[in-house]
């Protein structure tokens, strides 16, 4: 059986001292709790989680303590350093965490820590210790020393706890001096505890929410062709993951946003989302269909939209007649140019008209999409049909890099195709960018958004200025698939006040489908 050992109660040590000493007692009562669901549930990296890129502290927080100075690297690649004074000394019962608190009653709690913790407590004097506290508001408190004497370099590969009681909101990882000699404790070097990563398991059971905000597929009229549905989703506690049409109760185009997920803080993914979808019905008989939305968060919990009901009328390969001649005109809404640049996600319009051998309009005939990315495969969508006039219009898909882009009629015999002059799309490149300014050292971390990412990866400029100056960049990251990049920067000149903004410049990179892009400012004001 531990030893308990009392520690003196300074402010972080009168919310512990129940944890340090409490620790047997309660095991026994975490381990009547029911296993965790898979339903629920969602990971939170922060600092260097093996398998993880680096990440920023998130939720975590420093309680500070006599004695006791705080160092973050993570953002380097390092970790969360405990550094003692030049003297070596830290006095007994004093104690310091890195502490993750949770609001109370709220809709998420921790399940689960797993840590990598280094700890050099060789020393002389009074033992030093490291130790874990979890603590829920229905009073349930556990706690475990990690390492003690005679202390040395200890690495956890990691250390898992158990299942902690449910409504956990408060864990910290504590360095402690115990009061088992009566001098202070001496350590041999400076850095006693170091934080490499931590991985968390979040519970969260909270359902998200999502409506249908409009487009064409819901607009009462019979549906044919490619159509649009506009929908908006919100998820305020661990973000949305994924996004799915229903037809009928099937699956029929999924919007997976795993990939740009940060996970390293309480909000896993982006909580809000909202766009355009581009839907064929091409694959779709003809005839009455159900469709719903189907949303679900980083915890995998899941809600579906009010139904629509959409009646599909598309033409019947016999109703496409042989033109034996004509033309397919093709260009970008509102402009007369056929090539065309737009940022990352969006949907240009494209109109033009179909007329026979005689130059007159050809009605209700089917006409499709052929995209081409430079260096792969065409693909061929089905677009709708032409009015009585013989003119159409459609958007293209949000979705994809730059492209040449023709459009296409075909007699239902295969016999004749008409093709359109080519359009050229370029779509520049997008990312997502966060900044911490903290005296002069600057942190950042995004996401490159525009995918896919070529195994080389691709290059992004980290540029600065003063507000209303000139761009400079200050860093370069090669990004690989993942699309995540992180560092730090230290400014020459520390100017309170004085607003500095930030941005990632994604470079134009070959193999790369896009053009060069540039994420959203980010301004910061120097404290």
């Amino acid at each position: 059986m531990k030893k308990c050992r009392h520690i003196r109660r300074n402010p972080i040590a009168k919310t512990l001292s129940r944890a340090v000493c409490g620790f047997v007692g309660l095991t026994a009562v975490a381990a009547i709790f029911c296993p965790v669901a898979s339903a629920g549930t969602y990971l939170m990296n922060n600092c260097n989680v093996p398998g993880r890129p680096p990440a920023a502290l998130g939720p975590w927080y420093w309680e500070a303590a006599a004695y006791i100075t705080p160092v973050d690297s993570c953002a380097r690649g390092g970790g969360f350093n405990f550094y003692l004074g030049s003297d070596l000394s830290m006095q007994r019962g004093a104690a310091s965490a890195l502490t993750i608190a949770l609001p109370p009653g709220g809709p998420i709690s921790i399940r689960r820590v797993r840590l990598w913790v280094v700890a050099r407590l060789a020393g002389t004097g009074s033992a030093l210790f490291v130790g874990t506290n979890a603590g829920a508001p229905d009073g349930h408190v556990s706690n475990s020393d990690l390492f003690g004497p005679p202390g040395g370099d200890t690495l956890a590969t990691p250390h898992s706890t158990s299942l902690l009681p449910l409504g956990t909101n408060v864990f910290r990882v504590l360095l402690y001096c115990s009061q088992s000699s009566p001098d202070d404790c001496h350590p041999y070097g400076r850095s006693v505890l170091e934080v490499i990563g931590a991985e968390v398991t979040l519970l969260e059971s909270a359902a998200p929410s999502v409506s249908v905000t409009g487009g064409t597929l819901v607009s009462g009229d019979p549906q044919s062709g490619t159509r649009t549905l506009r929908y908006s989703a919100t998820d305020d506690q661990s973000g949305i993951e994924t996004v799915e049409l229903l037809v009928d109760g099937d699956v029929k185009l999924k919007r997976d946003f795993g990939k740009e997920c940060l996970r390293s803080d309480y909000a896993a993914c982006l909580k809000n989302r909202s766009e355009e979808l581009a839907i064929g019905t091409g694959s779709l008989a003809n005839g009455t269909h159900r469709l719903r939305l189907r949303v679900t968060d980083a915890a995998g919990n899941s809600t579906e939209s009010a139904g629509h009901v959409i009646e599909v009328s598309n033409l019947e390969a016999g109703d496409a007649p042989p033109l034996r001649g004509g033309r397919v005109t093709a260009s970008f809404a509102g402009t007369s140019k056929r090539t065309s640049t737009i940022s990352y996600g969006g949907r240009p319009k494209v109109i033009g008209r179909l007329t026979d051998v005689d130059d007159r309009p050809v009605a209700k005939a089917p006409i499709a999409i052929i995209e081409k990315v430079a260096g792969r495969g065409a693909s061929v969508v089905p677009a709708g049909q032409t009015g009585t006039d013989g003119e159409y219009e459609f958007r293209l898909s949000g979705q994809g890099g730059s492209r040449t882009v023709h459009v296409q009629y075909r007699s239902a015999d295969g016999a004749e195709a008409l093709v359109s002059p080519p359009l050229r799309l370029k779509v520049r490149a997008a990312a997502s960018l966060r900044v911490t300014l903290n005296g002069v050292r600057v942190r950042y971390r995004g996401t490159v958004l525009s995918r896919s990412i070529p195994n080389r990866g691709v290059i992004v400029h980290m540029q600065g200025r003063r507000k209303g100056g000139a761009w400079q960049s200050f860093a370069t990251r090669r990004v690989r698939r993942s699309g995540q990049f992180t560092g730090s920067y230290r400014l020459r000149v520390r100017r309170p006040g004085v607003a500095l903004q930030f941005r990632a410049v994604i470079a134009k990179t070959p193999g790369y489908p896009y053009e060069t892009g540039i994420s959203a400012t980010v301004t910061r004001k120097v404290r």
